[in-house]
């Protein structure tokens, strides 16, 4: 079959067959009728409105399309297909395999049909962003599973299921600080296996659950697969066979089936991890909550992207082909102002009209930010390889429509010539104004940076040696004075060497008195030295001893470090193992990622606002900025280890360094004399950044989001 739309003269004398096994059901729905085609041989199902029935119903191999759109006229009147709309048509049914052989064409014609449908077929093979592959058919699992799974879908169960989700959802409020602490490690290297793991397993129980409801209500499951986008995998069930469904709710409820359990599992992870203990059960939990939540919203429930939420918003608002209508209405707009042909859009009612032509408009927007976003991912994740994946996604989704569409702009068709300079023109103040606006209209944006509130004079307390804590005497918060009791540790090393030295000591005394009593004086002489020497090493030894009590030498307030640091753990002296601060001055410390640092216009004497949680903001003056970054760990309480939002990962020393370097920022706090402060809260500071474009913003945030990740894993 030629390709319609570039040949509409030809079209009307052309006489297609449907094939004699193709089946099409009418479904009322409301005041519309709905008609599913059928093919059993592929066990695909499309949904189709009225006018295009007519026309396939008509294609009997001896009817021309001419005539049968004659015959559509007369009965649908205004709402029938133009010529152009019927090329459409006949080239989804072609490419559909809906149509007989090509007899009724000539050689050339079937040879150009057969060269265009392969090409085709080759470009969505090529195209790396997007990848099929189909792997099983799960039909006869489904059919085995079907009788222990049909309680999922009774009333008791989807009650329990509304209890669990809305009670997760208040677990997960209650401790949202928390949660949302959490977050900033979620792609750290650490997490990267589990996040993998939950991803896999989630999104499997989440297309299993597409195939039990369509099965459930006597739909057939015969292909599933795997989608690779930027070569992430997503898996897909073909359910379409619900589309045949007579209720419209239970077509939803299939489409929605995924999101239905995936909440679910969300919901009980939600009362794991609130419940839990820091730790990996906790992280798993976690995880499961982020993708089986809001990923799950962001994606599948998003009817922008033809995934769940698009079939069951197309149900919802009850037109069917939601999407191809609302594509339709988007190549009118093209064809209609930026080309100058003239043609007009078909016309529904008032109601779905709107709906389609916003639904169209936003639909494209959205996958043109989506797949200039996925290149530019693409094109930092995977360095030289990423820019060659980025240059061939180019090539197969814009280079080789745009050279057909050239083609037709240029030469147009026997029905219809577009106007090249209104294109150029139109296209030109376009880009201009797109230009200006993403790239021209500067704006300053506010970096807003992580801090925490410290002591002006603080003393930090450290052990001489390696110990081990036995005893934490004093609490954050607490006032000491010089000489008070703070840690007790122990070191049975150095207890074992002093119960040494000291038998020693006794050994040298018993033999010194043998030796005067025999009158040796000489020998005598030498073990006199050796004890006065024994007795000197047992001194040190137990001033070392009394070094294993660690006593205040400043008077002030004790800091202590982030819970679970220290309670029954062997330190060194390079470890901080408590503060006391001896004045009553606070000052701010900000962590700035050295990526910011050149954005930010921030400078020594500079004003800045501080905001703590549940506080009027502070200002303070900025006093210093570090030369350089670094990774190292400098304040627990700012990272994850202490509560705060900064990821931290293993260090070689199996400690724990920053995922990032940062530079800091200290600033003395005014007016905080009232306030009460406590040293280590923490807050957010929006510090003023340097005049930028929002495309500029938007193609530097997705790269450093990149680039981070990339980070990440290198380290």
């Amino acid at each position: 079959m030629t390709e319609f739309d570039t040949n509409v003269k030809e079209l009307v004398h052309l006489r297609p067959r449907m094939r004699g096994d193709i089946s099409i059901t009418i479904n009322q729905e409301g005041k519309e009728r709905v008609f599913i085609v059928e093919d059993p041989v592929r066990n695909k199902f499309f949904r189709i409105g009225e006018p295009e029935y007519r026309l396939l119903g008509l294609l009997d191999g001896k009817t021309t399309v001419g005539e049968a759109l004659i015959q559509i006229a007369q009965g649908l009147g205004q709402d029938a297909l133009t010529e152009s709309e019927a090329a459409v048509v006949l080239n989804w049914a072609m490419e559909s395999n809906l149509l007989e052989s090509e007899s009724k064409m000539d050689p050339e014609q079937i040879i150009e049909a057969r060269l265009k449908k392969e090409d085709q077929k080759f470009l969505r093979k090529m195209n790396p962003m997007f990848l099929r592959f189909p792997l099983c058919n799960p039909d006869q699992f489904l059919s085995f599973i079907r009788p222990l799974t049909r309680y999922f879908f009774s009333p008791l169960l989807v009650l329990i299921w509304g209890v669990v989700v809305v009670g997760g959802l208040f677990q997960i409020l209650s401790n949202l600080g928390r949660f949302s602490t959490q977050a900033s490690g979620v792609l750290a290297t650490s997490n990267w296996i589990s996040l993998l793991v939950v991803w896999v397993v989630l999104k499997f129980i989440h297309e299993l659950f597409h195939g039990i409801a369509c099965k459930h209500y006597g739909g057939r499951v015969t292909e599933a697969g795997v989608i690779m986008i930027l070569l992430a995998p997503i898996g897909y069930v073909d359910a379409t066979s619900s589309w045949k469904f007579d209720s419209r709710w239970r077509r939803m409820f299939t489409a929605a089936a995924g999101i239905y359990i995936e909440f679910f599992i969300a919901g009980i992870a939600a009362f794991i991890w609130a419940d839990s203990e820091p730790g990996q059960l906790r992280d798993i939990c976690y995880n499961i909550i982020l993708i089986a939540s809001i990923n799950t919203l962001i994606f599948n429930a998003n009817p922008l992207m033809k995934f769940d939420g698009y079939y069951i918003f197309s149900d919802l608002v009850n037109i069917p082909n939601l999407y191809l209508e609302g594509g339709a209405y988007v190549k009118y707009l093209g064809r209609r102002y930026l080309l100058g042909v003239p043609t007009q859009f078909p016309q529904r009612g008032r109601k779905d009209d709107t709906v389609i032509k916003i639904y169209g408009v936003l639909s494209f927007i959205w996958r043109m930010l989506v797949i200039t976003t996925l290149i530019i991912i693409a094109s930092t994740l995977f360095h030289g390889f990423g820019i060659l994946f980025a240059m061939l996604a180019v090539g197969v989704i814009v280079i080789y429509p745009a050279l057909k569409f050239l083609r037709y702009l240029f030469f147009g068709n026997d029905h219809e010539k577009p106007k090249v300079l209104r294109f150029v023109s139109v296209m030109s103040l376009l880009a201009g104004v797109l230009y200006f606006s993403l790239f021209q209209f500067e704006w300053r944006q506010s970096i807003s940076v992580h801090g925490l509130v410290e002591f002006e004079e603080v003393k930090e307390y450290r052990t001489l040696y390696p110990a081990k804590i036995a005893e934490i005497l004093v609490q954050d918060g607490d006032i000491v004075e010089v000489g008070d009791p703070l840690i007790r540790l122990e070191n049975d090393e150095l207890v074992l060497a002093v119960e040494q030295q000291r038998n020693n000591l006794t050994r040298i005394q018993i033999e010194r008195k043998k030796l005067l009593s025999e009158k040796k004086l000489g020998e005598y002489q030498a073990l006199l030295e050796q004890e006065t020497a024994a007795k000197s090493q047992i001194l040190d030894s137990e001033k070392l001893l009394q070094g294993l009590l660690i006593v205040a030498t400043n008077q002030g307030e004790v800091i202590m470090p982030p819970a679970g640091n220290l309670y029954d753990r062997h330190v060194t002296n390079s470890d901080i193992l408590l503060s006391v601060a001896s004045s009553d001055d606070r000052e701010l410390r900000l962590a700035i990622p050295q990526r910011e640092i050149n954005r930010i216009t921030v400078d020594v004497e500079d004003k800045i606002e501080f905001y703590l949680p549940g506080r009027k903001s502070l200002t303070a003056t900025v006093k210093a900025i570090s030369p350089v970054a670094d990774d190292t760990v400098s304040n627990p309480f700012l990272t994850a280890l202490g509560g705060g939002a900064l990821p931290v990962i293993s260090a070689e020393n199996g400690d724990y360094k920053m995922t990032e370097p940062y530079f800091w920022m200290t600033g003395r706090l005014e007016g905080t004399s009232d306030q009460n402060l406590g040293a280590g809260e923490r807050g957010m500071s929006s510090l003023q950044g340097s005049a930028t474009s929002l495309g500029f913003l938007w193609i530097r945030s997705v790269r450093d989001w990149a680039t981070s990740i990339t980070a990440q894993i290198a380290s």
